[in-house]
């Protein structure tokens, strides 16, 4: 299994141990399962829109241990019911 991550700042090699540091588009891009955990503010509010999602693979799984309001609802109802998310 491939472990790929995004995130504000790059972690140390000893944090990173065998993931990989990718870009936002790149993690949207090549992810089978994308895993969001960050903190819901201003600039993380809906950071998964209808634009994220196009750049999803389409069966994509997302498991959100965060807050809700961190995935655009609507976006991800269209996304749920053209079959780009599982």
């Amino acid at each position: 299994m491939k472990i790929q991550y995004h995130n504000r700042s790059r972690l140390s090699p000893e944090l990173e141990g065998d993931a990989t540091y990718v870009s936002f588009d790149e993690l949207l891009a090549s992810s089978d399962v994308l895993s969001l955990n960050l903190a819901l503010n201003a600039s993380t509010r809906h950071i998964i829109g209808e634009k994220e999602f196009q750049k999803m693979k389409d069966g994509i799984v997302i498991v959100n241990t965060a807050r809700g309001a961190l995935i655009d609802e609507k976006a991800l109802v269209a996304a749920l019911d053209s079959g780009k998310v599982s």
